[in-house]
């Protein structure tokens, strides 16, 4: 593979944003010339042309970086899965054409490339006389031919990273629908911050089992604030910010174990590396934190890696109580009534309402993406997943989402409807599927549970999987008995295929193929056990665009609206040689 040539010191990206502030100073030198003009009309009209030229260059220049995403912080490895190295290194020769006159102008232009409107106020007006005198006759030809260099590169840098992305699309070899460079940019950047904080994640956990007797912890699986940052950007430079941190920067959910109906106190907890005095023991600084009002206490989980808490809060959202775990959500209501003949519900609602249930499935599996490789969800399931109702929001935010990261109880299926207070219904499997052995090993035990409970959250009811055997710890799973409600008649179990369950998937999504695509996947793909890294980075960017991409649904007008549709759609597929780069 042929590489890019790199500017020595900088990405392609910090590249292109200092091109853009070479138009700039170009084009405020030449505005401060024409503002102050007192010579010939002829030659006021001339220095406008220059002036006209320069900002649509620059227009065009900044469209082109929109967009394909560019900021400072894009790493080249994004550019090359957008356009590969061929024409990643096409696009950078043309870069450098164009910075190199830019530089040109600028040096034919002087001191008046770099001056600011009080300079050229402060001057005199001898001096400013040179200035306008100089530019009208020895320097606004040259740099007007200049400028008129710049739009053939311009058009060869925006049909190259066209062809480009049509040439990626081309080598693949499974349809993933509507991907685009923001999907290309945040599956690198999760990638990066679950390969990073591995470790780190780790210890921090080890340090929630130590406490777990004084005090409930959760994390806040709005992991980077994503339905307060509805544009784009805004989602992309928050997850920036994380992976730039360098180190685990998580926000944490509180209380003591004992005050189960306690507002939860949101905590920032950062691996440090500086030296400060931890607390004697763990939970000291977990109980200080909660009982102070200002403090940063410190704690070790080792000698190695200290830890620090500071309380935040987020604007607007008071922190709920995460009531209820996902199971307790499940036993409050009564299952769907499914009719067998036409293998559909006849009364199927959302448990938690649409737009909570597709934001609880796209952070579950955000979550699960950032912590494959850690105990946090070896042992996911509607035991572990907590559910709050914050107070006086709109529908959108009604639900607050937290995952236990200590070791959960976990218990079978419980109803509270009067009819079964307390038990199963006649003829139910005796075990819950978190409580079950199904041989399933490495990364396959937490995503096929990942898929279980993504089944739960569409069909708001209670299922348990059947496999027909063991696949080198990877038994798909075959069958599925979903709690329904008879029609007429009680409760029942209802074994159906996995064909079908997926048929009712799609249909609590608004008949979308990709959300049932992604639970298929978590019931029936085979998962590496102990991949290296670089397996995990590939395996993982897969994840992303199989599993969690499909629920990347933001909030606009209380409905959901699939990124995608905001925007030109692509039509990719997904392969190695994409992903893998």
């Amino acid at each position: 593979m042929v590489e890019p040539t790199i500017p020595a010191g900088a990405t392609i990206a910090a590249f292109v944003m200092a091109v853009i502030s070479w138009y700039g100073m170009l084009r405020t030198g030449v505005q401060l010339v024409h503002d102050d003009i007192e010579s010939r009309k002829s030659a006021e009209e001339d220095i406008l042309n220059v002036l006209v030229d320069l900002q649509h260059q620059e227009t065009s220049f900044k469209d082109w970086k929109r967009s394909w995403r560019i900021s400072k912080q894009t790493p080249n490895a994004v550019l090359l899965q957008y356009w590969g190295a061929r024409r990643l290194n096409m696009i950078n020769e043309k870069l450098k054409r164009i910075k190199s006159d830019l530089e040109k102008a600028r040096e034919k232009l002087g001191r008046l490339a770099e001056m600011k409107n009080s300079d050229w106020a402060d001057m005199s007006k001898f001096k400013r006389m040179l200035y306008k005198e100089s530019f009208v006759w020895a320097k606004k030809k040259y740099v007007q031919e200049l400028i008129d260099r710049w739009p053939k590169n311009m058009t060869v840098i925006k049909e190259e990273s066209d062809a480009g992305w049509l040439e990626q699309k081309q080598s693949l070899d499974r349809e993933i629908a509507h991907v685009t460079p923001y999907h290309i940019q945040v599956a690198h950047l999760l990638v990066q911050i679950a390969m990073q904080n591995l470790k780190d994640a780790e210890a921090l956990r080890t340090c929630c089992q130590v406490v777990r007797d004084d005090i409930a912890i959760f994390l806040d699986l709005d992991l980077f604030d994503a339905f307060a940052a509805v544009p784009e950007d805004q989602h992309v430079e928050r997850i920036e910010q994380v992976l730039q941190a360098g180190h685990l920067k998580l926000e944490l959910l509180l209380r003591e174990a004992n005050r189960q109906r306690a507002e939860l106190t949101r905590v920032v907890v950062e691996r440090v590396s500086n030296r400060a005095t931890p607390e004697s023991r763990v939970v000291d600084a977990f109980k200080a934190i909660l009982s102070t009002l200002d403090c940063t206490p410190y704690f070790a989980s080792n000698a190695s890696t200290l830890f620090r808490l500071s309380k935040c809060r987020r604007a607007g959202d008071p922190c709920s109580t995460l009531q209820q775990s996902f199971r307790e959500v499940l036993a409050d209501q009564d299952p769907p009534t499914y009719n067998a003949l036409t293998g559909q519900f006849l009364n199927h609602g959302t448990v938690l309402g649409e737009l909570s249930n597709a934001r609880a499935a796209f952070e579950l599996a955000q979550a699960c993406l950032l912590f494959l490789r850690t105990d946090w969800i070896r042992e996911l399931c509607r035991c572990t997943v907590r559910c709050g109702v914050l107070p006086n929001v709109s529908a959108a935010k009604r639900h607050q989402f937290g995952l236990e990261l200590v070791e959960t109880t976990h218990q079978p299926p419980l109803w509270r409807n009067p009819y079964h207070p307390g038990g199963f219904v006649e003829g139910s499997p005796q075990h819950s599927w978190c409580t079950k052995n199904y041989h399933w090993y490495g990364l396959n035990k937490p995503i096929r549970h990942l898929g279980l409970l993504l089944v739960e959250l569409s069909l708001s009811t209670i299922v348990f999987p059947e496999t027909d055997s063991n696949i080198d710890g990877a038994a798909p799973v075959a069958k599925i008995h979903i709690l329904v409600k008879a029609e007429p008649g009680p409760w029942k179990w209802e074994t159906v295929s996995l064909k079908t369950v997926l048929k009712l998937v799609k249909q609590s999504f608004n008949d979308s193929e990709h959300f049932a695509g992604a639970v298929e996947h978590c019931l029936t793909g085979s998962f590496p056990s102990s991949p290296s890294d670089d397996e995990m980075e590939k395996h993982l960017r897969g994840f992303y665009f199989r599993i969690v991409k499909p629920y990347v649904l933001p909030m606009t007008n209380d409905s959901l609206v699939d990124f995608a549709s905001l925007r030109d759609i692509y039509d990719i597929r997904l392969s190695s040689g994409l992903f893998s780069s």
